[in-house]
């Protein structure tokens, strides 16, 4: 995983749904952005629409992506709690 990958396409990898398939995203999104919003709370994470643009350096609080600790478990709690 890297930290410019897409928020959204590496969620539809995880999923099993084609990483160009956009059929599920009113489903997924909204997980995603609840997920950043449990995050957040914790200060690890920013809240924002997610889009295909969006990479997980736009999600991830800045002084956290020099934590590569934490970058290794954040995509995995967005993927896990989006399933």
């Amino acid at each position: 995983m890297n930290i410019t990958n897409s928020v959204l396409v590496d969620v539809r990898n995880f999923l099993n749904v084609g990483k160009d398939s956009d059929a599920f995203d009113g489903e997924i999104i909204p997980h995603i952005i609840a997920s950043l919003g449990t995050l957040s709370q914790n200060g690890v994470a920013v809240p924002r629409y997610v889009d295909t643009q969006t990479t997980w350096v736009d999600v991830i609080s800045p002084e956290m992506v020099v934590n590569t600790e934490v970058f290794a478990m954040l995509p995995l709690f967005v993927m896990m709690n989006t399933k």
